[in-house]
């Protein structure tokens, strides 16, 4: 099986800032209590999407970074409710993040799936630990070859960097366990 996974420089993408919408929460407190709890025991479903993009002859991977917290890197993505085998929820998820179109999507690679045994996000693994029974949340990654030239646009308190793989790699402190394992992850794959 061969994977041929086209890469383009960056400098064919555009990049802009949107503005952040603002929402109005006025309803029930009874039920904002029942949607809390809700949301607090059921098992949430995560997509990260990971991006490649050549920067000088080399392949960067384009994150997230909060503008307030600077530390804080993420890849793009989001919450899912529905089944993950429908290609529209990835666009949906990627039009209301970086406001991309699906005609300059080309596929999604399944990369694998990661767990969160805890409801603390640091704590996390690509497989389900044998002393853990059930998980609270599980992040699927996928992996995005986009068309040649394409248009980004990001909310205004966010930041959208190409990091290179060599800066991520290993680099647990900056990055955290998931994304600087990322490297291995591609190159294995992709070699």
């Amino acid at each position: 099986i061969f994977l041929i996974l086209r890469i383009y420089n960056i400098y064919k993408y555009s990049f802009k800032n949107k503005k952040q919408k603002t929402f109005l929460h006025k309803k029930n407190l009874k039920l904002n209590i029942y949607k809390t709890l809700k949301n607090f025991f059921d098992l949430k479903k995560y997509i990260g999407i990971i991006i490649l993009v050549y920067v000088h002859k080399f392949p960067h991977i384009l994150l997230i970074r909060n503008k307030i917290k600077k530390k804080v890197f993420c890849l793009p993505g989001g919450s899912i409710y529905q089944k993950i085998e429908d290609n529209k929820l990835m666009y949906n998820i990627l039009e209301k993040k970086l406001s991309l179109d699906s005609k300059c999507c080309k596929m999604f690679l399944n990369l694998g799936k990661w767990v969160f045994p805890e409801f603390d996000k640091r704590i996390k693994y690509p497989y389900l630990p044998p002393n853990r029974k059930s998980i609270k949340s599980e992040l699927y990654l996928y992996i995005l070859e986009l068309e040649n030239q394409t248009k980004f646009e990001v909310n205004l308190n966010w930041d959208l960097i190409a990091v290179p793989l060599f800066e991520i790699n290993e680099n647990i402190k900056k990055y955290g366990s998931m994304i600087s394992k990322l490297p291995t992850i591609l190159f294995s794959l992709l070699s």
